[in-house]
This record gives structure tokens, C-alpha cells and sequence, in this order.
């Protein structure tokens, strides 16, 4: 089942909407919960994308911050969501407790860093797992921002499917937004006008759509 939708707003009410949206994710991430993303429907042509790089102008993000990507043009889901790389388990000794037991600090590094980490004490332990870097896009990035997934309808299963824990949870494997940041999708009406990628209940429930319809009004 979707959130809720809120239903034919012109452009001029969509800025209100959507700052309202961005200022209340801020307030819920300032109380340790998880900002909820938002999803423009509209037939192309209408400004759905322009009037939300506007919105992050007006409320005087740095322009870098406002990331726009086109799911719809994207061909490796690695571009999306990070690159998979080996992470390996070091650990350092600290001491002896009270009790006779070794204690250990343990930490998790790339290949590239053992080395760097073994002149520090550490020694490489026999587990490993995968992880993803973040990816080119939002990598050294800090907060506020906003995150436009441009036509999200109009991109195939396998992207829709992949950024579904992002857009939930703002977070993907080993990496996550930073703190103030929104999440904006953008999406044509399923109305057999477009060409448009079903979505299944569980990827509705992820976010609350807003329609956007034509008025001169702006």
C-alpha cells in the first residue's frame, strides 16, 4: 500500500509542498528518524524537476547538493549504488581484563589499508565480508542536500529495485546519505500515456506521492 497522495497542486503550491517536506525531514533527522521521500507525478513538460532544483536554490543549498540522476539512463546499477569491494576484519590487542580474558579492538579495511593499519598493532583476522563504496555522485558529500531520482518510473526493475532501501532508509549496505539530505523521485502518470515501469506495493509504501497538474499559475 502507497502513503498518502496529496492531489493536484499547480507549481507554485509544489514549492510550498516540497519545502515543507524538506524542512520537516530536517526536523525528524534532528530527532534521530527517518526523513521520508516524496514523489512528483506529472506529464512531462510541466516543470516537476526545474521546480525542485528551484527549491533547493530558494532554501540556499549549495548547488553541488542538489543531485539530480536519471534513472532512466543509467546502465550499470554499480553507477547507482556503489562498487561491491572486500572488507577484512583486523584486530588490535588493549589489554588483559580483571578476569585473564585478552581484549581487542576490532575494526573492518580495505586491502589497500591493511598494511597501514598493521603498523599500528593490528593483525589481519580470517573473516571478511563485501561492502559497496559509495558511489561517484554523492562520495565526500556533506549535508543538506536533496537527491532527485529523475523519471524513476521510466527506468527498468533492476534500478527501482536497487535504490528501494535508499529511498526507505536513506542508506545502502555500508554507506548512507549524509544527515539533512531529502529524497525527491519524480515519475509520468501511469495512464497509458507513457511508457512507464510498474511498481509493486512495496516499492509504493516507500514514499508519498504528490500530482502535479498544468496551471499557468506560478
Amino acid at each position: 500500500m502507497s502513503r498518502s497522495t496529496i492531489s493536484a497542486v499547480n507549481v507554485k503550491e509544489l514549492k510550498g509542498v516540497l519545502t515543507h517536506m524538506v524542512n520537516n525531514n530536517t526536523k525528524l533527522q534532528a530527532n534521530g528518524q527517518v526523513p521520508v521521500a516524496m514523489n512528483v507525478i506529472g506529464a512531462a513538460g510541466l516543470g516537476k524537476t526545474s521546480t525542485i532544483k528551484q527549491v533547493g536554490a530558494s532554501m540556499g543549498y549549495k548547488k553541488e547538493n542538489v543531485v539530480m540522476l536519471n534513472l532512466s539512463t543509467f546502465e550499470e546499477v554499480g553507477d547507482l549504488i556503489g562498487i561491491p569491494v572486500e572488507e577484512y576484519k583486523m584486530a588490535k590487542s588493549v589489554g588483559v581484563s580483571d578476569g585473564g580474558k585478552h581484549e581487542y579492538t576490532v575494526t573492518w579495511v580495505k586491502e589497500q589499508a591493511i598494511e597501514t593499519y598493521k603498523e599500528k598493532g593490528y593483525v589481519v583476522t580470517n573473516q571478511s565480508r563485501m561492502t559497496y563504496s559509495p558511489p561517484e555522485w554523492i562520495a565526500g558529500k556533506t549535508g543538506p542536500g536533496i537527491l532527485i531520482l529523475d523519471d524513476y518510473t521510466r527506468a527498468s526493475q533492476r534500478f527501482t529495485q536497487a535504490v528501494m532501501q535508499l529511498i526507505e532508509d536513506q542508506e545502502y549496505a555500508s554507506w548512507k546519505l549524509p544527515q539533512g539530505w531529502t529524497i525527491l523521485l519524480s515519475s509520468n502518470p501511469d495512464d497509458g500515456e507513457y511508457n512507464v515501469t510498474d511498481q509493486d506495493p512495496a516499492q509504493k509504501s516507500r514514499y508519498m506521492n504528490v500530482n502535479l497538474k498544468f496551471n499557468n499559475e506560478i
